[in-house]
């Protein structure tokens, strides 16, 4: 499903979100270490581990949607519902880790990587659930309807000769000769 012309734009949104996901869980990694939560269990150590767990697994889950969405492209209910699934989760698991990730004393409540790419990624998952929403709310026409380079010529030309027949039944006015230089 998104790999028709259409859904280039949700193609996008897939991977912008794994690229997103692998700077959230880069950069959580890269704090964890140097803050050494390698046997501490302390809130921002468990918020950092958290980052790791659920940023692997909407990069996993994206992954996946995008290899379905080729792999099954003639199911498009198929690829809408796993759209939709993902989307949902996405939404869910980052909401949750903005809210524990960026929150004071927590490893993104610094500006930086993980505070951007965190956000980043919440914003790209809810958008896409929107776009998945709006698709099932307002089915786009154009993927029943040709576009100009599908139409067979025999088409264009029944096309070209009724629009010839419509132009010859417009009345001509005659302009009297005064009224001409």
């Amino acid at each position: 499903m998104i790999w028709q012309d259409k859904f280039s734009r949700r193609f996008a949104q897939w991977g912008f979100l794994v690229l997103a996901s692998i700077v959230s869980v880069s950069s959580s990694v890269g704090w964890f270490q140097s803050a050494s939560c390698d046997s501490s269990w302390t809130a921002p150590c468990a918020a950092a581990r958290y980052t790791v767990s659920w940023g692997i697994v909407v990069c996993v889950l994206s992954l996946s949607t995008i290899i379905a969405s080729f792999l099954l492209k003639e199911r498009k209910k198929i690829i809408f519902v796993v759209e939709v699934g993902v989307s949902v989760l996405s939404v869910v698991l980052y909401a949750i880790g903005v809210a524990r990730v960026t929150a004071p004393n927590a490893p993104g409540s610094a500006i930086g990587n993980l505070y951007y790419f965190t956000w980043f990624s919440f914003l790209v998952s809810v958008i896409l659930f929107i776009d998945c929403i709006m698709e099932k709310l307002h089915p786009s026409s154009t993927s029943e309807t040709e576009s100009p380079e599908e139409v067979p010529d025999e088409e264009k030309q029944v096309e070209t000769s009724s629009a010839a027949a419509k132009m010859s039944e417009i009345p001509v006015e005659t302009v009297p000769e005064a009224a001409m230089p």
